[in-house]
């Protein structure tokens, strides 16, 4: 009940913050930064070492004109300090805290642990979130995800009522307690929300429109918003995240960016030692103003992004980034050089042959090769992927149809493998 209240109480502060004067955010993460830096100075033995060997000391460390000063630390880094114990703060009692394991998308999984504290700092940001799209306490909720979630203490007097459902859930079972549950919040990867639009498609059903659909943890592309708005009756609404610090950045009604967290969260758009510059891709640098038992400074998870503006014309004054790009390590080398997306190539796709059925890979000889599922797609569809792949990529494309290659039915979907090395370092932090 303790961890209710606080979690309430914050919430109402982080959506006063939506609309808040900028200088009044930028007042508050200052103060969040240096209270996080002093914090993994003195309890953290992973940061003290590791600063102390970059020459990085914290007790002159001015706030956020000093962001810089501070080294960026990857997700290899990380991990290994993780697996030595030295990202855990001195004192702590592991079994008194919550942990996840991250997916593992970025390379062998990693536990995370968190004080209950922090907990509901994660869930009064998201809740935050669901908050600005219009959701009530009397509204159900259907999330399709890989593990269930522990129910909520309110959950059980039949507020906010939510229904897990797995992704390994055979189709016919899965329609059936989605139709039940007539869901006014649908939450799913990309993967699922296809998936769960078209078992809709298939069946006739009849559905309650929803208030509002989220996509978290892949990429809508322009054939799923189409698709999940036609058959769901809601534009899917882009949440970003990461297993190891929550919610980064979501979508507003005006789908044109993503508004970052600020009061939560303090996000970066680099690119080759600098600042990207509004429209410029560049790697996206997450420190977590709220984390203590195990910090995340100028955390690089190795995702890109592209710079926004300062503003959204929907009034909210929290930062905004234009877009998610997807995983660095997912880049694809053009013929002129450019590196190409995760997105950029999803999207190129999306509208010739489904996504679930096709890998786009590179190797290091850099050439591109388009595997298709023999019965997925026509000769024509293939074509014209080809085409638009060329003109995304240049003259690289061979093209492999697989009699017997079937993509896994998993809950996210993983349609473009780099193996050419030059990708990976096109955008450095």
């Amino acid at each position: 009940m303790i961890e209710t209240i606080r979690t309430a109480m914050l919430l109402r502060h982080l959506c006063s913050n939506a609309r808040r004067h900028r200088a009044g955010l930028e007042a508050e993460q200052d103060r969040l930064l240096r209270q996080t830096v002093e914090h993994a100075w003195r309890h953290v033995p992973f940061y003290r070492r590791y600063w102390s060997d970059v020459g990085f000391d914290p007790r002159d460390f001015g706030g956020l004109a000093d962001l810089e000063r501070i080294p960026i630390v990857s997700r290899s880094t990380v991990d290994s300090a993780a697996r030595t114990g030295e990202l855990l703060a001195a004192g702590v009692d592991r079994e008194q805290c919550s942990w996840l394991d991250t997916t593992g998308t970025g390379g062998t999984p990693l536990r995370v642990y968190k004080h209950r504290r922090e907990e509901c700092v994660r869930r009064a940001g998201g809740l935050r979130i669901w908050l600005e799209h219009g959701f009530s306490w009397r509204d159900a909720t259907v999330d399709f995800q890989r593990d269930a979630g522990p129910p909520h203490l309110l959950q059980r007097f039949g507020i906010a009522p939510k229904e897990f459902i797995l992704c390994d859930v055979p189709a016919e079972q899965r329609l059936s307690r989605f139709l039940a549950m007539k869901p006014a919040v649908i939450v799913g990867t990309a993967t699922a929300l296809r998936r769960i639009a078209r078992d809709v498609q298939r069946a006739g059903a009849t559905l309650q429109q929803p208030k509002v659909v989220f996509c978290a943890g892949e990429y809508a592309d322009t054939f799923t918003r189409r698709l999940v708005k036609s058959v769901l009756g809601a534009e899917p609404v882009g949440v970003y995240g990461q297993s190891e610090v929550g919610y980064i950045a979501w979508q507003c009604e005006m789908r044109s960016g993503f508004h970052v967290n600020a009061d939560t969260h303090l996000v970066e758009v680099r690119r080759n030692g600098r600042a990207a510059h509004p429209g410029e891709l560049g790697r996206l640098i997450v420190t977590d103003l709220y984390a203590r038992t195990m910090p995340f400074i100028r955390y690089d998870a190795g995702d890109l992004a592209i710079a926004g503006g300062e503003t959204c014309s929907c009034g909210r004054t929290l930062p905004v980034v234009q877009s998610m790009e997807g995983r660095a390590s997912g880049v694809l080398v053009a013929a002129d050089g450019r590196p190409v997306t995760v997105c950029a190539v999803v999207e190129a796709l999306c509208e010739r042959i489904p996504v679930e059925d096709a890998r786009v890979m590179q190797q290091a000889t850099g050439k591109i090769e388009l595997l298709v599922a023999e019965t997925a797609v026509t000769q024509d569809n293939i074509a014209a992927a080809v085409a638009v792949l060329e003109e995304l990529l240049g003259r690289l494309v061979v093209v492999s149809v697989k009699p017997r290659w079937a993509s896994p039915r998993n809950w996210k979907t993983s349609c473009v493998v780099s193996h050419f090395s030059s990708g990976r370092a096109a955008v450095s932090p």
